[in-house]
């Protein structure tokens, strides 16, 4: 019995990155190691996380192998000013916790830190007394949306 050739595709050499806010599923399928489940966690990952900040939020998607992510970088970009991020000024702690990037804690410290007076992202920020990494992490996803 024979083997059959398999032609080559584009599915390894994507002629232009893909920009990861922007990409359907089905474009998602033409990086290595990317199949059509895969390719569907990344959407609904990115969807619930209002879009992807940095290339490395691949990471966090359940089933992807960090090898596979690694291989993807070289044909992927990402437009941070694409990500929806929450209006911290009138999220409900309940919605917030929906949101991949709060925990309980790190949400109770930023309702605490709006709760003493809305004034402006950074100095509710200040206030939380979150930790450098987790203020890196937060902040891209986070924005007042009332008038002050």
């Amino acid at each position: 019995m024979r083997f059959q050739e398999i032609p080559a595709t584009s599915r390894l050499e994507p002629r232009m990155p893909l920009e990861l806010n922007m990409a359907a599923a089905e474009d998602l399928r033409s990086l290595p190691g990317v199949g059509p489940v895969l390719s569907q966690r990344i959407v609904r990952f990115r969807d619930v996380l209002g879009g992807f900040h940095d290339i490395d939020d691949l990471y966090e998607v359940y089933g992807l192998d960090s090898s596979v992510v690694d291989g993807a970088k070289a044909y992927v970009t990402v437009d941070a000013t694409l990500v929806r991020p929450v209006c911290l000024d009138t999220v409900s702690f309940r919605s917030m916790l929906k949101h991949p990037r709060f925990d309980v804690e790190t949400t109770k410290k930023l309702m605490r830190a709006r709760g003493r007076g809305v004034h402006t992202l950074d100095v509710i920020l200040g206030r939380s007394r979150l930790d450098s990494a987790m203020l890196r992490k937060v902040q891209p996803y986070l924005t007042m949306c009332s008038e002050p």
